[in-house]
């Protein structure tokens, strides 16, 4: 399953897909994570992620 956007919308939207269908790989798609997000939040959300 493929989630385009990054924001918070996409982000929720992604971690329930997970959570109700743990069978289904979900990816996001966009620019940046979390990008509206403050800088701190947006490392919190993909330790490790770099984009």
């Amino acid at each position: 399953m493929t989630v385009v956007g990054t924001g918070a919308t996409g982000i929720e939207t992604a971690a329930e897909i997970a959570d109700g269908r743990p069978d289904l790989g979900v990816r996001l798609v966009g620019n940046r994570l979390a990008g509206t997000f403050s800088d701190g939040a947006g490392g919190a959300c993909a330790p490790g992620w770099s984009g």
